[in-house]
Formats: C-alpha cells, structure tokens, sequence
C-alpha cells in the first residue's frame, strides 16, 4: 500500500502512481512509440522499482499483521489484553506487542502527544470525537479502505475491520497521529484539541478512558450490555440533550443485594448548557460486582440510570 494522505474531513486518500505508469506506457503502445516487448519489459521494470519504493515500512507491517489477530476479541470496559479490550487498550496492546512502542493509555493522550501527520500511512491511528467534544475513540489505519478497532457499541462489538468511511465513524475524524518512525522526530505540541469542550483537560495522565452518555428529557433506564473490568478508571462524558440548560445530580454507587447496603462512592453537581458536553470525574471500578451512575435534576427528577457488571479478566 502506498503512503496517503489525509482529506480535510479526516479521511485517508492513499495515491496510487503505479497506476499512473501503466496509462502512460499505455499511451505510448497505442502511438506505436513502443514496441509490445519493450513496452511489457519496460512496465514490468517501472512497477518493480514503484514497488519498492513504496513497499510498507516491515514496522508498519508487524503493527497491521498483529491487530488482525484479535478480530472478534470482545470489547471491555477499561481492558488492554487478548481477554478483551477498549480502543484505546487495543491500540497500545497491538503496538506494545509488536513493535516495543508504548503509548499513552487513553485516546485524549494518543491525540495530544502523537505527532500529526499529513500523510497516513497504515499502522497510523484514526483519533475520532465520538462524545461531541473531545477525542474519544481510536482505530489502527490498514490500508486506504479500512481500519481495525474496538467497539462498544452497533450491530458489531469488540475488535473489527471497518471501512474508513464507515457512515457513523467518518464524520467524527479528528485527525491521524503517528509514533512511527521519522515522523516521531518531535512530539505534538500540547494543547487544546479542535472540538474539545469548556469541561474537556486537554492533557489527561490518570488512564481514565471517556465513555459517552446521553441525559435526554425523558428517563432512560439500562443495563450496558458490556462489562468493565476489575480496576478500570473511567470518565464519562455526559451530553445534555434534554433541550434546555440544567444543573444536573451525579450519584456513583457499588450496589449490594440489599439495598439498604448500597455504597455511595460519588455524590456531585454538574451544570451542562444544552447540546453541550461535560465530563465527570474519575471513577474507578475497583471490585467485581455492580455499579450504578444515576443523573437526575436539581427537583429529583431522575433521567438516566445506567448499571454496568464489573469482572475480573
């Protein structure tokens, strides 16, 4: 696959000059400007040097060889092993196992500290705002039609091959960042990344990954189907589409079969103008069991309830 690059809306545009050489000899055929022998001879011979000239660095290949092995790995919560994975410790297994490169734990660190690049090439990283402000989610480039990663949530979950220009991925582009080779002679400037909310630290080292949940107008209670593992830190992003601005209630508990034994972990107050997104602050599932998150409105009006399983991977 040849080096690419990356569009204005984030999209990966990968050239093909191979192409461009078998229409010029081609053309010279069809003019009767070369005979059929040299003009086969001489195509073969431009597509032998094209070939190693844009030949994917072995690096990059050892990187792309190894995600594909965990195809169909289930997604988890704040996981980072072939037991199960998020994004984010996806990414950092793939490229700590086959290349020795440690990355930054979650997807706002990997944005903030890769080096942006203009030309992606495979085995790059796909950073996406997923959450409406900040970056949320990660996926290793294949090649110019597809990417790998792990999701929590659509028809599919866990690790899968995706197309680039997935309808609900490729709107959500941020940009790509590499920690490969001569691109990674400096790092990324730290800063504010595009998009990021009034709530959103631009530079995050606690590990704690971004998990995105809607406060609607109306109540919305579930149960996520995926689980989180045993220690995993995590920071949710709680968008306000309930129409009008609020202060919202954000309660954290570890639920007990008793419930008059329920331990409040977390008890706080967050105001979010509408359409807006603001984070909480870290929680960590530190025992097996079940956890709850209740949002409700200043008058007790409770508007999402969400309770995730905890387990020991």
């Amino acid at each position: 696959m040849r080096p690419g690059k990356v569009r204005k809306n984030g999209l990966v545009n990968i050239e093909k000059p191979g192409i461009i050489v078998i229409m010029f000899l081609d053309g010279l055929l069809s003019r009767g400007m070369l005979p059929m022998k040299k003009t086969v001879l001489a195509g073969a011979c431009f597509l032998l040097i094209l070939d190693a000239a844009f030949a994917l660095d072995p690096l990059r290949q050892k990187i792309i060889d190894a995600a594909k092995e965990y195809v169909g790995v289930p997604y988890v919560y704040g996981a980072a092993s072939p037991e199960g994975f998020d994004c984010s410790g996806f990414v950092g297994y793939v490229y700590n196992a086959a290349a020795g490169i440690a990355l930054p734990r979650t997807s706002k660190n990997i944005w903030t500290s890769g080096q942006a690049v203009q030309n992606a090439q495979p085995g790059d990283i796909i950073v996406f705002d997923t959450v409406g402000g900040a970056p949320s989610h990660v996926a290793i480039l294949l090649d110019d039609e597809t990417m790998i990663h792990a999701v929590s949530q659509g028809p599919r979950t866990g690790v899968i091959i995706s197309p680039v220009q997935d309808r609900y991925f490729a709107p959500r582009v941020m940009g790509t960042r590499s920690f490969i080779g001569p691109a990674r002679s400096g790092p990324q400037a730290a800063g504010t990344p595009s998009g990021a909310g009034q709530n959103s630290p631009a530079n995050q080292t606690d590990g704690a990954e971004l998990v995105g949940l809607t406060i609607s107008g109306r109540p919305v209670i579930s149960s996520d189907r995926i689980p989180i593992a045993r220690g995993s830190m995590i920071r949710f992003a709680l968008t306000n589409s309930s129409g009008r601005d609020g202060v919202f209630e954000v309660l954290f508990y570890k639920l007990d079969p008793d419930p008059a034994k329920h331990i409040t972990i977390s008890q706080g107050r967050v105001a979010i103008k509408n359409s807006e997104m603001a984070e909480t602050p870290v929680f960590t599932f530190a025992e097996n069991g079940q956890y709850r998150l209740i949002i409700k409105t200043n008058d007790n009006r409770k508007l999402l309830e969400r309770t995730w399983r905890v387990l020991e991977l």
